[in-house]
């Protein structure tokens, strides 16, 4: 599973080295998947990962907590310091991921689940080893372990795929793929 922090939280299903799109092409639409909230009465509901693990709830944090929000878009190679409402995020992406994570071990055998986004890298660091935490205080009986790492393109990941679409369309062996 490939997990992409941008504007907006997806990702992609990785099959046998191939890239699984799904009946309909959604497969991977982790930002969709139903999480499970406490509201602050204890009642429980739900929300999709969307809203608490893409970098706009980040910023809406951000402007709350006084800073200047929009910074983030000015780089995604270093954010300077911005303290506990980081932290805070943080926490809430390792909580949605290692959910996520733990529902797509249950459902395929996953190698690895990849953590990549337009995010700094120690801050997709942190984002991996909290998530790995979490992952490891779950109960996990019926799952094979699964690593979770680090991405490595980074903000250019949804440039570079869609500039190969093409590429794998018309030269791939294995074209089906992109439509399947």
């Amino acid at each position: 599973m490939y997990v992409f922090i941008g504007t907006f939280i997806g990702g992609g299903v990785v099959l046998n080295g191939s890239l699984f799109t799904g009946k309909t092409g959604n497969a991977g639409a982790i930002g969709s998947l139903p999480q499970p909230v406490l509201d602050p009465q204890g009642k429980l509901s739900s929300q999709q990962l969307i809203m608490q693990s893409s970098l706009y709830i980040l910023e809406q944090m951000l402007i709350d907590a006084g800073y200047d929000g929009k910074s983030l878009w000015q780089s995604s190679e270093y954010w300077g310091e911005l303290g506990a409402t980081l932290d805070d995020w943080i926490d809430k992406v390792a909580d949605g991921l290692a959910y996520a994570a733990l529902c797509s071990m249950a459902i395929f055998d996953f190698e690895a689940i990849v953590i990549d986004g337009a995010i700094p890298v120690t801050v997709r660091e942190k984002i991996i080893r909290a998530t790995a935490e979490k992952i490891a205080k779950s109960d996990t009986r019926g799952l094979s372990p699964c690593e979770i790492v680090s991405g490595t393109i980074g903000g250019k990941a949804q440039s570079i795929g869609c500039a190969n679409l093409p590429l794998l369309a018309n030269f791939s062996q294995d074209s089906r793929s992109l439509f399947n």
